[in-house]
């Protein structure tokens, strides 16, 4: 199918006006779903000749304008000028970040506590307020529909924020609302993600179960290529064998870690919580496909003949902590540790020409069917990171990809 040339809009919502789209002689966007960094927005836009009137282009975007980028009609950053520099050549460079990197640069009001047994929809506005006025819950639709351009499937989140209940926790001096809501969303094993609205938030986890929206193709032939160029970094030198985690439970009163002699300790992998007042010793449990004798990775990884990971390395790591009340919460402990030693295992970078495939807008949080004879990889990838290019050479877009659920809150 042949794709059609993108229409490109920034907008400054400050002015309710349009940059003539002469103007933008090159643009780079940077969205990442699962490492917590904003999206960034950097444009050039030329005011160097007699027919642009310079001081208009230099009104509409002063530092602290509001800017909404949009591929198609549908928008794919929101958020504000944070920096501006301007060339001898009247060329005219603004740097933005999306409207979540406000919520990191505000405090949270010291007399803010939220209470034992609030949701988490509740307690996430009662964070944000006054700067967000409404969470969605369900934002993993909204979030792909946007970025798409709206052509991937509904499906049933997975992540409900009005069930889940969190812990009473003031907030903290010097704390930012972003610190503050990060801590209870990485408990509660969720994102914090951008909406088209300033006002909004989106609550969501990455979800590997859905179809293969797009397909990344390399023949050795080049018969069927769509792909410019792509990389693989395998990555084992630092992961563990054995994983151990050394959880601290209370019997009588689940809610609050012993303290003191006598801690209890017990392995995530036994269910069974310890009674008050009795110790068990700590037993190695191991988190994977293999047994006492042949250590290996955790089955999550990419397959068995390509870890030069022998079996009888043995190198553990063991993972404390007073953090988890609950069996469920320290296994979700475990499972974060493993996910960020597994996403280096297997990382994918590819280059493709345009912003499109079959006129769906290239999105984070989407899975792909990769067939690369050159790296010997098939099979489905998640897509975590996207880049979108344009300069004088054409448009292009960076994606970054992952093994499907080697990323866990």
């Amino acid at each position: 199918m042949t794709e059609k040339q993108p229409n490109i809009n920034l907008i400054n919502e400050s002015a309710n006006q349009a940059i003539p789209k002469n103007q933008i002689i090159g643009f780079t966007l940077q969205s990442k779903f699962i490492n917590r960094a904003f999206d960034t927005l950097s444009v050039d836009l030329f005011g160097g000749s007699e027919d642009v009137d310079l001081e208009e282009i230099r009104r509409i975007t002063r530092p602290g304008s509001l800017m909404r980028f949009q591929i198609n009609e549908s928008d794919q950053f929101l958020g504000r000028i944070t920096d501006r520099d301007t060339s001898d050549q009247g060329v005219i460079q603004i740097s933005c970040s999306d409207y979540r990197a406000e919520l990191l640069n505000s405090y949270v009001d010291p007399s803010v506590i939220v209470n034992q047994g609030e949701n988490l929809e509740k307690a996430a506005l009662r964070i944000c307020q006054p700067w967000i006025s409404s969470i969605d819950n369900n934002g993993f639709n909204a979030q792909r529909q946007r970025l798409t351009g709206g052509f991937s499937e509904i499906v049933k989140p997975e992540f409900d924020a009005i069930k889940l209940k969190v812990p009473e926790r003031p907030a903290k001096g010097n704390e930012s609302v972003w610190q503050m809501l990060m801590k209870f969303c990485e408990r509660s094993g969720c994102l914090i993600l951008p909406s088209n609205s300033t006002e909004i938030l989106v609550l969501a986890k990455p979800e590997y179960n859905q179809e293969p929206l797009y397909k990344l193709v390399r023949n050795l032939n080049g018969y069927g290529n769509n792909v410019v160029s792509g990389s693989m970094k395998e990555s084992y030198g630092e992961i563990p064998t054995v994983y151990i985690e050394l959880t601290r439970f209370s019997g009588q009163n689940r809610g609050l870690p012993i303290k003191g002699s006598g801690t209890q300790y017990d392995v995530f992998g036994d269910k069974s919580i310890i009674p008050a007042g009795q110790t068990q010793k700590v037993r190695e449990v191991i988190y994977g496909n293999g047994s006492d004798e042949e250590q290996l990775i955790w089955e999550g990884r990419r397959n068995s003949k390509s870890a030069p990971l022998g079996n009888k390395l043995y190198r553990p790591r063991y993972v404390e902590t007073n953090e988890s009340k609950t069996a469920l919460e320290a296994e979700k402990l475990m499972l974060k540790e493993l996910s960020s030693d597994l996403q280096n295992t297997l990382q994918l970078t590819y280059k493709i020409a345009g912003f499109t495939q079959n006129n769906v807008i290239w999105s984070i949080d989407t899975i792909a069917d990769v067939y690369d004879e050159l790296l010997d990889i098939k099979e489905q990838m998640y897509i975590e990171g996207r880049t979108f290019n344009y300069s004088g050479s054409g448009a292009t877009t960076t994606l970054n990809l992952i093994q499907k659920n080697t990323f866990f809150l």
